[in-house]
């Protein structure tokens, strides 16, 4: 079977903008979403299996309480406030995915690069602000800024009407299957960033290639 998985003997590949994910693509903030969306259930005594939490990885945290809600008779958003404030009480622990800040940084010298996520616009300005990354993205898409959310391409495809992008000369980094679709169905090349879901998960969702590393990312896309 061919493997896609980016080493250094690959071609460099070129594009005029990158948009890049943010849960376990910039923040690894994922575990902390698991932790404390599995608290939340735990709390209301609502059965879950790691199958489920992890199909909703890359999608609106409020789809997840959408589908519990609806299946215990509870109301969706009384879980939803109660999981974000479980998650606020540990919002300035989040570190960065090792890389990730040298990676953008570097990036953003010469090449115009996006922010495209399924967390709620607070969250994602909080870790954004105290690693001073605002000015190396030329704009941020949220979860406030669309209507349909990942896996559909709405959110990719904001991001491209928004900034007069063309979809094809955009790469797209993702850490998740729903991220992959979302971006490969708004016309993107995408390239799974191996973390939480496996290469193969990645490449079976649509990811054109996958790295494990930054390191590796950058011998993908250096230009030199």
């Amino acid at each position: 079977m061919f493997n896609s998985t980016v080493n250094k003997a690959s071609t460099h590949i070129n594009f005029d903008a990158i948009i890049f994910d943010f849960d376990g693509v910039i923040a690894d903030s994922e575990p902390l979403h698991v932790k404390t969306k599995t608290a939340t259930l735990d709390a209301f005594g609502i059965p879950y299996n790691h199958d489920q939490i992890m199909s909703f990885q890359g999608s609106p945290e409020s789809h997840f309480f959408d589908h519990f809600a609806a299946l215990h008779q509870q109301n969706s958003q009384t879980l939803l406030n109660y999981k974000r404030d479980l998650f606020d009480q540990g919002i300035h622990q989040i570190q960065a995915i090792e890389g990730a800040l040298d990676f953008i940084k570097n990036t953003a010298r010469y090449k115009s690069c996006y922010l495209v996520t399924s967390s709620i616009r607070k969250q994602m300005a909080c870790f954004i602000e105290r690693h001073a990354l605002l000015n190396e993205f030329k704009d941020l898409i949220c979860c406030d800024d669309v209507v349909q959310h990942k896996p559909h391409p709405e959110p990719y495809l904001t991001c491209i009407k928004r900034n007069g992008l063309t979809a094809k000369h955009c790469l797209v980094i993702e850490d998740s299957p729903n991220g992959v679709i979302s971006a490969k169905a708004a016309g993107c090349f995408v390239v799974g960033l191996v973390g939480e879901f496996s290469s193969q998960d990645l490449l079976k969702a649509g990811a054109n290639k996958t790295v494990p590393s930054y390191q590796a990312l950058g011998d993908l896309i250096n230009p030199q």
